[in-house]
């Protein structure tokens, strides 16, 4: 679910088409108006949003990334495989 109001985007496709659609996916306030710049979907235009919205995507993948280094390493260390040993 949506923190955001809904707000009504109006823009031409590069075909040339006027599209009126409404969306919540945005960071911005934006005002009545306002230039929003957004991304759609070529096929369905009516499917789009915000160009700014979903760039906070890194820190949860950095995170998720690090979560599984973290329990290869210490599986690999439980295990004693990781790194391996010179004798």
């Amino acid at each position: 679910m949506s923190r955001n109001p809904r707000i009504t985007v109006r823009f031409s496709t590069g075909d040339g088409d006027v599209v009126e659609a409404d969306t919540a996916n945005y960071k911005e306030p934006a005002d009545p108006g306002d230039t929003v710049e957004i991304v759609y979907d070529p096929q369905d235009p009516y499917r789009l949003q915000a160009a700014d919205w979903g760039y906070d995507y890194w820190l949860p993948a950095i995170c998720l990334g690090g979560g599984v280094f973290v329990a290869a390493r210490t599986y690999g260390l439980w295990r004693g495989r990781w790194p391996r040993r010179r004798r």
